[in-house]
């Protein structure tokens, strides 16, 4: 429907777990098109059987 809410979902992967919490620190709360950006670390064993749903 025209008026639902459309959810986008971006993943990144990274080597070192300092740096995922800096990419968290820095988007986290930030603006993009007029959506508010939520950076989380997402599950790992979930992300390597490509389940994308939560």
């Amino acid at each position: 429907e025209e008026d639902a809410e459309i959810i986008v979902k971006i993943f990144a992967e990274f080597s070192v777990a300092s740096e995922t919490h800096k990419a968290i620190q820095a988007l986290n709360g930030r603006w993009f098109a007029g959506r508010k950006v939520v950076a989380e670390v997402y599950d790992q064993e979930r992300f390597d059987n490509s389940d994308l749903s939560a």
